[in-house]
């Protein structure tokens, strides 16, 4: 389950980062849905791998926290992988989440004053 919680703090949080640039609820859904939902579902190697594909959409894969969430759930359902192989991508994810999260705040209190 932490590796769940990984995955919904950096998405999540990444959201809220993206959001305080945007007036809108709208605007920020349909943002969102094209900065994030749309290349996480061709980029993140959940349709053809990472490493087949050109060194832009590597680099742009990898700042996609789905990229990591899938090699963590590939590697523990459908190979049986334990947590220590796993822990670069769990740190990744974590250190998005809590870096967008402090970058979020950080934006959004000099929005209110």
């Amino acid at each position: 389950y932490k590796r769940q919680a990984d995955f919904l703090l950096a998405a999540i949080c990444l959201s809220l980062l993206l959001a305080n640039f945007l007036s809108s609820q709208q605007a920020a859904m349909v943002v969102l849905f094209l900065l994030l939902f749309i290349p996480s579902i061709f980029l993140s190697g959940l349709i053809d791998p990472v490493d087949r594909t050109s060194m832009t959409a590597q680099v742009i894969a990898n700042v996609l926290p789905t990229t990591h969430y899938i090699t963590i759930s590939r590697a523990v359902f459908l190979k049986g992988v334990g947590c220590a192989p796993l822990c670069l991508s769990a740190a990744l994810l974590a250190a998005m989440g809590l870096g967008s999260l402090v970058l979020g705040a950080r934006f959004f209190q000099e929005k209110l004053g």
